[in-house]
């Protein structure tokens, strides 16, 4: 823009003394100067937006990195502690299962053994009290004096067969007597196997009490065995069940704190993509400011030299002088001929001296434009100066040079706004890149998964195969 109006500067330095172009050029400079100015301190006060938004935004983003960071370290410990308990758990577990497998055999025993004696007492219950009713009626019937009958002697030989061997021979010798007895002489022997028949009735009559204290002795203790048993069974049944919903909280953690930790490390990961994106941007636009306000200074010092070179407000008084001059009222009488010859020469002076100086002040804002094109690499500034140096008529070439700078801004608009399409089309790379980052990082969270529930049942195999 600075470029095109210092154009407009060689227009109007053109030889031209009846427009008198030196007041219109210092004025229009003066205006210039005042634009730049106004449209640079607009760019600073934008670039002063940027520059807070850069910073709000970087010391945003920087907190929310170290709160990622944190979140993601104390995830990461959760998760580590919640799978350390889990896996103690699932051995103690494992040692509950076999100790309850354990409890359980060793009361099924117990109960069986409970059973058996149960059945032993009842078999052995009922043979004793067969015996003692069978004495009982034999001592009834010989005390009526009654010879026993053969169904009266049968269980009396079943009783003896419960005594041991050596009064197992003397019992069936006397049932044999008994037996054998002749109904004549009964009542004399009778009062004999009574007597011996009252003894064994107390020997049966003994041992089935003897035999029934044993046997509630027996029972108590294999019910209180078993009872104890019983109560241990619940104990660790209690404590699996309790085990089990804590490794199962335990497990729902993991996941829960696994599921948080992948997002917590791709909002991690999308923050600091962001940031070093803000960074590059936020430099870049540093450092084309930079350079933008070095250029505008260095055409400000161009614009305030060439106002320098056309003597500011003393030359917008020597430009109105001519026209002063010109305007300035004829003497209310005639002139002599001497007088008008004078005047007329006194005007000749003058514009010659006027074409002088404007000749004098193009020459030197041409060599001015050359030198500052020269002290600040800008080959147009050096083009106009050559052009305006050579050309016999400058307007139809500076209006060629005009349209030239039109096309070239217009050029560089174009190439901005290529530039902001290139920053669009780089964002969509990037949010389509980040998204494909955050699918591979689900993946590997659900092949994590599986590893470890690989891993898990390992070590449940290892732990089997170690107690079998």
């Amino acid at each position: 823009m600075v470029r095109l109006l210092l154009v407009v500067i060689g227009v109007c330095l053109v030889p031209s003394f009846a427009v008198t172009p030196i007041q219109t050029v210092i004025e229009l400079l003066e205006g210039l100067e005042s634009k730049v100015s106004a449209q640079g301190a607009a760019e600073a006060e934008t670039y002063n937006s940027f520059a807070c938004f850069c910073r709000d935004s970087t010391l945003s983003k920087s907190t929310a990195i170290t709160e990622g960071k944190d979140s993601v370290e104390s995830l990461s410990a959760s998760i580590e502690e919640d799978s350390a308990k889990a896996g103690a758990l699932q051995i103690e577990n494992a040692k509950t299962a076999k100790s309850i497998e354990v409890t359980t055999a060793t009361i099924a025993d117990l109960e069986k053994e409970l059973a058996n004696l149960r059945a032993a007492y009842s078999v052995s219950n009922a043979d004793l009290t067969a015996a003692i009713l069978a004495l009982q009626n034999a001592i009834k019937s010989l005390e009526a004096g009654k010879p026993t009958t053969l169904l009266q002697v049968a269980p009396l030989v079943k009783a003896a067969a419960l005594l041991h061997e050596g009064k197992r021979a003397s019992t069936l010798a006397l049932v044999h007597r008994v037996q054998d007895v002749p109904e004549t002489d009964y009542e004399y022997h009778s009062h004999d196997i009574i007597s011996t028949l009252n003894s064994l009735l107390e020997v049966f009559q003994e041992r089935k009490a003897g035999q029934d204290g044993d046997f509630t002795k027996q029972v108590d203790a294999l019910t209180t065995s078993i009872s104890s048993w019983q109560t241990e069974l619940s104990t660790l049944q209690a404590k699996l069940a309790s085990d089990s919903d804590f490794l199962s909280d335990h497990k729902q953690a993991v996941r829960e704190n696994r599921a948080s930790l992948v997002n917590a490390q791709a909002a991690l990961e999308d923050d600091q993509l962001y940031l070093k994106d803000l960074t590059l941007r936020c430099e870049k636009r540093a450092t084309e400011w930079d350079q933008r306000s070095l250029m505008r200074n260095k055409e400000l010092k161009a614009l305030q030299d060439a106002l320098e070179v056309l003597g500011g407000s003393s030359h917008l008084e020597r430009a109105r002088a001519p026209a002063a001059l010109v305007q300035r009222h004829l003497p209310t009488k005639p002139a002599s001929f001497l007088q008008v010859h004078q005047t007329r020469l006194n005007q000749d002076r003058f514009l010659q001296h006027g074409s002088s100086s404007q000749t004098d002040t193009r020459e030197r804002v041409i060599a001015t434009l050359d030198d500052k094109g020269r002290q600040i690499g800008s080959s147009l500034l050096g083009s106009l100066a050559a052009r305006l140096r050579g050309s016999a008529d400058p307007f139809v070439k500076v209006k060629n040079i005009i349209q030239k700078l039109l096309e070239r801004l217009l050029e560089e608009a174009h190439q901005e706004n290529s530039q902001k399409g290139y920053c669009d089309t780089q964002t969509g790379k990037f949010n389509t890149e980040r998204q494909f980052r955050k699918e591979e990082v689900m993946k590997l969270a659900g092949h994590l998964d599986k590893t470890l529930n690989e891993l898990r049942l390992t070590k449940e195999t290892i732990l089997k195969l170690t107690d079998d």
